[in-house]
């Protein structure tokens, strides 16, 4: 799981990454999202679907297109590393 935000005017918006039990995808939930939908284990996604948690263990195969527009995912990534340009990858 990871966290990402969305700059709305007033306030930012926190969301974190699930996977999808069904397709795999990595969907975007709201963090306000989370805990009441944890009982249940199903997650309403910023898509509009409602997911089912995969295993955390679990890898994603891709991001949901719909899920990382609406995020609008401008927070910068991380810089590459000395280490990583050297080893290139």
């Amino acid at each position: 799981m990871t966290l990402g935000q969305r700059d709305n005017l007033s306030q930012a918006v926190l969301t974190v990454s699930v996977t999808c039990v069904f397709d795999r995808r990595i969907h975007e939930v709201r963090e306000l999202d989370i805990a009441p939908a944890a009982r249940h284990g199903r997650y309403p996604a910023l898509c509009g679907q409602v997911i089912t948690a995969a295993s955390m263990a679990e890898p994603g195969v891709r991001r949901c297109p719909e899920c990382v527009e609406l995020r609008e995912d401008d927070v910068p990534r991380r810089p590459v590393g000395l280490l990583r340009r050297i080893v290139g990858r």
